[in-house]
């Protein structure tokens, strides 16, 4: 089995700053080689895909896990049937024979 090694403070520190070096030195490289590779209309393309994207996906995050279960089945008889508990109208349930 796999240990897995345990960093102190400090080197973990100089790992999340090699990382944003690195990652800042992609946002500042890649859009220059992209104006060199690509032409002026296939780049502005480029730009407002990546615009619509960039401003879909914090709408998409928006909860949206929360909102397929909200409108699952299952969740609506959890919901539904939770409510005859609190309401004590399972005992309707009970004389039906249905729980």
């Amino acid at each position: 089995m796999l240990k897995h090694k345990e960093y102190n403070l400090t080197t973990q520190a100089v790992f999340i700053f090699i990382s944003k070096f690195i990652q800042i030195l992609f946002q500042f490289l890649v859009p220059i080689i992209l104006i060199r590779i690509l032409s002026q209309t296939d780049y502005g393309i480029y730009q407002k895909v990546l615009f619509f994207i960039a401003l879909a996906i914090p709408l998409f995050k928006f909860h949206f896990t929360e909102s397929l279960y909200y409108f699952s089945l299952i969740t609506y008889l959890l919901y539904t049937f939770s409510y005859f508990k609190v309401f004590g109208t399972d005992k309707i349930f009970k004389q039906l024979k249905l729980k």
